[in-house]
């Protein structure tokens, strides 16, 4: 009997070259594109159709459109670098997407590197009523000037701008997010990993049909991640397939 699917079934990768590693769920899934193309060289005589056909290269590739954004996953399927938990960096706009504000003082100490061990980076103060952006400058600041101590936290104004409402946007580090520092590497140097794929259907007889899929070896291409105002993310990722060192591809099985 045939195999019956409908749907979308489940995707788990592994790394294969790194010891003890965490598979990673590709959750949330909207879609797995699976391709295998066989390219064919063939013989030309004097005739117009071919004396003979090979089998050349067999690309083995594929594309997950999945929803569960991880730093981990994303460092497992492309970058190979080291995770540091709870060492994340974020922007003071959270949740609500409203900015800190805070009364214009001779000098204002934003809230977030209180009780934190690293410094903050200024991404700008904005004048809260019409949003026009102060310029920074080394010291000593005029009207519409601030400097800042990065290390502390501390801005600096003129004593005219006292009493003005201003915003504040700077990133700081957080216990709550997870980091990985993007290398440049060299040429070829790419996290492997394996693909699970695993799919059931209970068709309309009521049997259950299943579908299994492991390929052995496998690099990732890369990831497109579309930010859109109105829509969920769904993270683009491709990868490729190729032989392991005991030169075997994967595994394909299903309900016969």
């Amino acid at each position: 009997m045939s195999v019956d699917t409908f749907g979308l079934g489940y995707i788990f990768a592994r790394r294969t070259d790194i010891a003890n590693p965490t598979p990673d769920y590709l959750g949330i899934a909207q879609s797995f594109d699976f391709s295998m193309k066989q390219e064919i060289k063939t013989l030309m005589g004097q005739f117009k159709v071919a004396v003979d056909a090979a089998g050349a290269e067999l690309k083995i590739s594929g594309k997950v459109k999945f929803a569960r954004l991880q730093i981990g996953l994303m460092n497992d399927l492309l970058f190979g670098q080291t995770v540091t938990p709870l060492a994340g960096k974020q922007i003071s706009v959270v949740v609500n997407g409203l900015p800190e504000q805070h009364i214009c003082a001779t000098t204002v100490t934003v809230t977030n590197p209180v009780g934190h061990a690293t410094a903050i980076e200024d991404l700008g103060v904005f004048y809260a009523s019409n949003g026009v952006q102060f310029a920074r400058v080394l010291s000593g600041p005029a009207v519409g000037q601030y400097s800042v101590n990065e290390t502390t936290g501390t801005y600096t104004f003129n004593a005219t701008d006292v009493g003005v409402n201003l915003s504040f946007f700077y990133e700081y580090q957080v216990a709550t997010l997870n980091s990985v520092a993007i290398a440049n590497t060299l040429m070829g140097s790419i996290p492997a990993f394996e693909i699970h794929y695993q799919h059931y259907y209970v068709n309309m007889a009521g049997i259950v049909n299943g579908l299994h899929l492991k390929l052995n070896a496998c690099r990732g291409e890369g990831f497109d991640m579309p930010f859109k105002n109105t829509e969920f993310q769904v993270i683009d990722w491709s990868f490729v397939a190729f032989a392991d060192t005991a030169g075997n591809i994967g595994t394909l099985e299903g309900t016969e």
